[in-house]
């Protein structure tokens, strides 16, 4: 649900919610083996400091967490649970030390709004759906000058109105190893894998432009699933897999408002990639992904008829966002500007928080839609 000018988006709150009472998250006597929490009586609340999650329910007034809890491992993910049954105070500490920024299809809108931004929220990895530009190369530089982890997988409108494939050469040189069509794109830190999917895609099952086989060559659809597959397979299997893909797979319904969902015109058919579909079915023998984000089919139906669903997890547990909310910046009733971002957060290999989420430049979060909170059931496992 686009927020522009509209009353109905949800308010966020970013900050601390403690505003009466001070709740202190510190050493106990210089021993860093420990960690206490002072606050106030009953039901503290929930406490954001950073990537730090406290969660504290006490009858008085200190509560003591046995255990030092690091932001990240080997996993990239460490979360922690103590309760602690002194006169009922129980404290609960979760570590969320991976959380992934995207990028719906920017259409050219990306700028200096965009990169200040990212670099208030330093989210450990940014992705890019495609759909950048009409092949706009000031852009692409700009997104190779970000200092944080990066993966980006160019869309249908990337490649211009030039069929030779020249312009989308110049744009996969410049990208680098950013762009990762077929390919793994990993990080040790943060830990996290991303696999790209067939690059340039327009949806519809499978269809290779001019421009893509000028660059790439011809291609089948067999061979597009299995590089997905094998490039997924060289994923360390204690990561998240993140499948980066322009458009969707199939198999997530043929309402013009499902998330791959042919909207533009009668009859209203599934528009995903068929090729994306069985790289997925294929994973799933070998290393399943735990997430797949895509763009192209925007958030607003056709004709203004209504919002896209923009979220499904399968039977599987496999998680899907469309993360195409355009125009992706915009301004609010009061005319401020808001710049939309999905994000999601993950504990060990399985996102906790999928939400769309639009931000001030300077970082304060204005509203959010929630499309996946996860319950804290134990401590994350490698």
């Amino acid at each position: 649900m686009a927020p522009f000018g509209e009353q109905g988006a949800q308010r966020a709150d970013e900050g601390q919610r403690l505003v009466e009472e001070q709740v202190v998250l510190g050493f106990r006597n210089g021993d860093e083996g420990h960690r206490f929490v002072q606050g106030p009586e009953h039901e503290v609340g929930d406490v954001l400091d950073l990537r730090l999650l406290v969660i504290v329910r006490q009858d008085h007034g200190v509560a003591f967490l046995a255990e030092l809890v690091d932001r990240r491992d080997e996993c990239g993910v460490r979360a922690h649970r103590g309760h602690l049954g002194q006169d009922g105070t129980s404290l609960e500490v979760v570590l969320t030390s991976l959380r992934v920024a995207i990028a719906g299809d920017l259409h050219g809108d990306w700028g200096t709004g965009d990169v200040d931004l990212i670099e208030r929220l330093q989210p450990d990895a940014l992705l890019f759906v495609g759909d950048l530009s009409d092949g706009d190369l000031r852009l692409v530089k700009s997104i190779t000058q970000l200092s944080l982890p990066v993966a980006v997988l160019l869309g249908n409108h990337d490649r211009g109105r030039d069929r030779s494939g020249d312009l989308l050469q110049r744009q996969i040189t410049m990208l680098g190893a950013r762009h990762c069509p077929w390919q793994l794109r990993a990080w040790s830190q943060p830990a996290l894998a991303v696999v790209g999917a067939r690059p340039c895609s327009a949806g519809g099952g499978f269809h290779l432009s001019q421009a893509v086989q000028a660059v790439f060559g011809p291609i089948t659809e067999t061979q597009s699933a299995d590089w997905i597959v094998d490039a997924a397979k060289q994923a360390p299997e204690h990561w998240p897999l993140i499948v980066l893909a322009h458009s969707g797979p199939t198999g997530l319904g043929s309402a013009a408002d499902s998330p791959c969902g042919r909207d533009w015109k009668q009859p209203h058919i599934d528009w995903g990639d068929r090729d994306l579909a069985m790289a997925l079915d294929g994973m799933q023998r070998t290393r399943p992904a735990d997430l797949v984000v895509f763009g192209h089919m925007h958030h607003q139906l056709k004709g203004r008829r209504g919002e896209r669903i923009t979220f499904h997890r399968d039977r599987r547990g496999t998680c899907f966002v469309n993360a195409a909310c355009v125009p992706r910046v915009g301004v609010d009733e009061s005319g401020q500007p808001l710049h939309h971002l999905t994000w999601v957060e993950f504990l060990g290999t399985e996102p906790s928080l999928v939400s769309h989420r639009w931000y001030r430049p300077s970082g304060e979060l204005i509203y959010e839609q929630t499309l996946l909170r996860q319950a804290i059931k134990g401590q994350a496992s490698c």
